[in-house]
Order: structure tokens, then sequence, then C-alpha cells
């Protein structure tokens, strides 16, 4: 073979494997068989009672959601962070505060498997 047009094919094949190994690895998850998963929708949280907030969401999409309760400790005037437990389907996640704090502000986190 012509040294010069080895040097020319080789780097084309070397680019067309490339090519098809990434169009293989892109490929949409119902190729292969598997669930698309994203992150849940409609989430709201709120102030529950004074002792702590909940959250719920409306689809979940295959992930999940945990309340965040942010306590304010009456004696230090100190704000700490407390967490619900993960929740998805139609359940809802609730975060108590600890001690004697009271809740001064709900949110949550999502996340996917």
């Amino acid at each position: 073979m012509n040294p010069l047009l080895n040097l020319l094919t080789k780097p084309l094949l070397a680019g067309a494997l490339t090519l098809s190994v990434g169009a293989l690895m892109a490929a949409p998850a119902s190729a292969t068989g598997s669930v698309t998963m994203a992150r849940p929708t409609g989430c709201y949280s709120n102030v529950w009672n004074k002792w702590g907030a909940m959250a719920t969401c409306s689809d979940d999409n295959g992930g999940s959601w945990r309340a965040i309760a942010l306590c304010k400790s009456p004696s230090s005037g100190k704000l700490t962070p407390y967490y619900g437990p993960w929740r998805s389907g139609d359940a809802t996640s609730i975060a108590y505060c600890g001690g004697d704090s009271v809740a001064s502000s709900a949110g949550f986190e999502t996340r996917v498997y």
C-alpha cells in the first residue's frame, strides 16, 4: 500500500470507529430497555404547626424529594436545618424541628435515584 495513502486512511478509520462507538453510547434509553428518570415536578413545601415543615410533589418522575425545615432556637436564635425522609409517589415528607426550636421557613430538595 502507498505510505501516503496509509497515513490518510488510518485516521479516517479511527474517526469512523470513534463516531460509531459515540453513536451507540448516545442511544436513547428506550433503545436499551431502561426507564428514563428525572427529578420530581410540581413540588411545594410549607411550615407545619410551627414544629416542622412538610413537602410533597405532584409527579415523582422516577425521583424523590424530602422536606427541609429551617428551625430557630428561641434561646440562642441559632438557625438549624432539619431534614425529613426521602419520599416518592403520593407520600409527604415531614421534617421535625429538634428540641424547643421553631420552624421559621420550609423548603425541599429533590434527587434522581
